[in-house]
């Protein structure tokens, strides 16, 4: 739809497949998007812009969820295990080709999830919820775009749990 609020337009007709969280790519020509889709717990697809050719870019072990572009266009991060424990993230290219572990949480540790590219695309913004009590998180992470330098950023605030970079600050 437009800004503001015109031209609204379905571009998947599914009927009872869940799609979830669109995003654009940098040059606006195509959308990734998580969905279960044929019967698949959570993968990783992309389409063009106005709706046609959706592919999928993830394999079904992956259970693939979250997506979103490099602010470069090259590459999509997301998280793995969707609906389950123990998730971690990957970035892949458009073409589904070059998947990468980003992040090394070792199985029963704790959950890595939700990642968001900053405007730059050298850091990621994600939910680590090692530590949280009762699932209660108070703070969210940021890293490095390779997975390192994982830094807690308090809120102060339960619940915190979705993260998101949004533009670049005004000068």
């Amino acid at each position: 739809m437009n800004a503001d609020g015109s031209g609204n337009r379905t571009l998947l007709h599914d009927d009872h497949w869940l799609n979830t969280r669109p995003e654009f790519s940098p040059d606006g020509t195509r959308i990734a998007f998580g969905s279960d889709r044929g019967g698949l717990q959570g993968a990783i697809w992309v389409m063009d812009a106005d709706g046609s050719s959706p592919r999928r870019l993830t394999a079904p072990r992956l259970r693939a969820f979250w997506p979103d572009w490099a602010p470069s266009g090259e590459r999509i991060l997301f998280s793995d295990h969707c609906c389950v424990e123990h998730s971690n993230l990957y970035t892949v290219k458009p073409d589904g080709s070059g998947l990468k572990r980003v992040t090394a949480i070792k199985p029963l540790s704790a959950n890595v999830t939700f990642p968001s590219y900053s405007p730059d695309g050298t850091k990621i913004s994600l939910l680590y919820d090692k530590g949280c009590r009762e699932g209660i998180c108070k703070s969210f992470y940021t890293a490095n775009a390779n997975g390192t330098g994982l830094t807690a950023v308090p809120t102060g605030k339960a619940d915190t749990l979705i993260t998101d970079w949004g533009p670049e600050p005004l000068p």
